[in-house]
């Protein structure tokens, strides 16, 4: 019988403590939760503060940035003005002396090029012809062939007939 009752009450001592420990996970979990929560919130209004912050900064960035631009910008055109009045010089220059280059030298050239194809025009012409000719003699050749073997087949025809 003690043992019976040291059984039950060991079992007692076991549902109280599984409920007792089942008591203090729940309020932890809560306590946890809660904590969890104020973390967040605390986290989110720091990531606002310091969303703020740099929003701040990178405006005063752009800032600056604009009006460093605006002053190597305003440097570039005056350079760029400058150089295109150069350029537009040499180009004169330089197209005034391919011009008269073109004239003495390029034309006369031009012209025996002109020449030279035209004769070859000439000559592909004739091959053009030449190749329509020897292909009708092919085509003839063909016919020939044809008439040939059909004429030996006949003549063998005959022999073997008379043999």
């Amino acid at each position: 019988m003690d043992r019976e009752l040291l059984q039950a009450i060991s079992q007692i001592m076991d549902e109280k403590l599984v409920a007792s420990e089942n008591r203090i996970l729940h309020r932890m979990d809560e306590k946890l939760a809660a904590t969890e929560e104020k973390l967040i919130q605390r986290m989110d209004v720091q990531k606002e503060e310091l969303i703020q912050r740099m929003d701040a900064q990178k405006e005063e960035l752009i800032q600056r940035m604009d009006e460093k631009l605006a002053a190597t910008e305003e440097k570039l055109i005056q350079r760029m003005d400058a150089q295109k009045e150069e350029l537009r010089a040499e180009i004169s220059s330089t197209e005034s002396r391919i011009m008269t280059y073109i004239e003495n030298r390029v034309e006369s050239k031009i012209r025996v090029l002109a020449d030279g194809y035209q004769a070859l025009s000439e000559k592909l012409s004739r091959i053009d012809d030449m190749a329509q000719d020897i292909d009708e003699i092919k085509g003839s050749m063909a016919a020939l062939e044809a008439a040939i073997i059909m004429n030996r087949n006949n003549i063998i025809s005959l022999q073997q007939a008379q043999g």
